[in-house]
């Protein structure tokens, strides 16, 4: 399925004009410094948390959009395009993985509800269209490998980052 709805967009077969206009200057422009092709990221950093989010996983390869609060601007663009590659290599995010980074750091993916997205993902949101969008909340663990929904976790990086709303229908309806 994945394989097909990539090949149909790759030959132009599109839903929507609009879609994949933005998508085209999505891929051509190149965001933090990363050449990547089908996905830019979204930067929010003037926010009271700041956050970032993908834009183009869902339409280019059928993945959940993925978003993340509470880095400084390199570094979410580092963190999401290290996952953008991962899904352009057709490798799928399950809800409530657990990646393990060579810098020792951990990150967990829970799905959003659609009501958060709505909030804070503006850009994808109007790209799709009002399609109800699907995303997950990249969560990074503090030095002692706890995430801000544990207990253990140290303050400072429980306040960095929202514990969105994870009931969401990961069908998108």
């Amino acid at each position: 399925m994945q394989a097909t709805a990539r090949r149909n967009w790759r030959s132009g077969d599109n839903r929507n004009e609009k879609i994949s206009e933005a998508s085209f200057r999505c891929r051509q422009k190149n965001h933090f410094g990363h050449q990547n092709q089908g996905w830019c990221v979204i930067d929010v950093a003037d926010a009271p948390i700041p956050f970032a989010y993908t834009v183009g996983l869902s339409l280019n390869f059928s993945h959940l959009e993925i978003l993340a609060l509470g880095m400084d601007t390199r570094t979410h663009g580092y963190v999401l395009n290290v996952f953008g590659d991962k899904v352009s290599t057709w490798l799928c995010i399950q809800n409530g993985d657990v990646d393990s980074h060579s810098s020792g750091g951990k990150t967990m993916f829970k799905a959003v509800d659609w009501t958060d997205i709505n909030k804070l993902m503006g850009v994808a949101v109007w790209l799709y269209q009002g399609e109800k969008l699907t995303a997950f909340q990249c969560y990074w663990a503090d030095k002692s490998g706890f995430f801000p929904f544990e207990s253990k976790c140290r303050s400072t990086v429980k306040k960095m980052q929202l514990i969105l709303r994870s009931d969401a229908n990961l069908s998108g309806k």
